[in-house]
């Protein structure tokens, strides 16, 4: 593991587990309009709101060490983390950054079904994917 990769690995293992703690979140402010609670859906939403804020910053982090790096190297990288990388032959390194992303991924997937559930209850017919589901028919 180089020097990069070791200044980059904290910020992303960060990331991970912010949006894990988004995905937490989440559930619990479905658990409150589930349980018509609307002192607890903002207690969730204020702290989520700042959970999504710290990965922002994660991101921003990430992005300055990308920048500080060889151009061919922050490409490849940048690459990985896009997870558009399955057709490069990968180091052990390479190979856990792609699976760390794939992971976030997974994470972000399943917070944003949550996303959808809230919004269509909490907008009805209003909500943004509500709105998607018609243009779809």
């Amino acid at each position: 593991m180089d020097k990069d990769w070791a200044e980059l690995l904290p910020h992303i293992r960060k990331k991970r587990q912010t949006f894990e703690e988004i995905f937490r979140m989440t559930k619990e402010l479905d658990d409150c309009f589930k349980k018509n609670d609307p002192a607890g859906a903002e207690y969730w939403l204020d702290l989520r709101g700042e959970e999504i804020l710290a990965a922002q910053r994660c991101d921003e982090r990430m992005e300055e060490l990308l920048d500080k790096m060889e151009l061919q190297k922050a490409l490849r990288l940048t690459k990985i983390m896009r997870l558009q990388g399955n057709d490069m032959e990968m180091d052990p390194s390479e190979k856990m950054l792609s699976e760390m992303f794939e992971e976030i991924k997974s994470i972000v997937d399943k917070t944003m079904e949550y996303d959808r559930r809230l919004s269509r209850h909490i907008g009805g017919k209003l909500s943004v994917y509500h709105q998607e589901i018609a243009e779809l028919k």
